[in-house]
């Protein structure tokens, strides 16, 4: 989905799809979290921050390879 929407948008709207698609997910397993019973978010105070560098890790490693040209 990243790359069909960068391929039509502006230079600008895709630093800002970034941003979303880069910090959306884990911030909604933070919001969770934060759902827990105090006991268990002080049990394991790195989880959400160990989270978001494993999705960084794998939704930045295929963004960062340029773009193929299209086959016609």
């Amino acid at each position: 989905m990243w790359v069909h929407r960068r391929r039509r948008a502006a230079p600008a709207v895709v630093r800002w799809l970034l941003l979303l698609y880069l910090f959306g997910p884990p911030s909604i397993l933070s919001l969770l979290r934060a759902l827990a019973p105090p006991q268990q978010q002080a049990a394991a105070p790195l989880v959400p921050l160990y989270a978001f560098l494993v999705f960084a890790i794998f939704f930045l490693v295929p963004v960062s390879f340029p773009p193929r040209p299209r086959q016609r």
